[in-house]
């Protein structure tokens, strides 16, 4: 996960685990500025969590598996399955 979706998305700035994220464009804004989100952490909360109950996936975090790393191209279905099916 991106750290500055990790610090929102804990309930304690100190809690973290390890989960994996799609960059969007609040990690963007965030990313290297974690110290600066924590300290600001209040309004940028609550705006976090107004956008993940409005499905605003520019700000709210969209987990992803660790099989997101293995992606390299965007492929039409039908080559898909294809190489699935041989």
């Amino acid at each position: 996960m991106p750290r500055a979706s990790a610090a929102i998305s804990s309930s304690s700035p100190r809690r973290r685990s390890c989960r994996r994220a799609l960059k969007n464009r609040f990690t963007d804004a965030w990313h290297g500025r974690e110290r600066e989100l924590e300290q600001g952490l209040s309004p940028e909360k609550d705006r976090y969590a107004a956008a993940a109950q409005s499905r605003d996936f520019d700000t709210a975090v969209i987990f992803a598996g660790e099989a997101v790393n293995l992606i390299d191209s965007v492929l039409p279905a039908r080559e898909i399955v294809r190489r699935i099916c041989g």
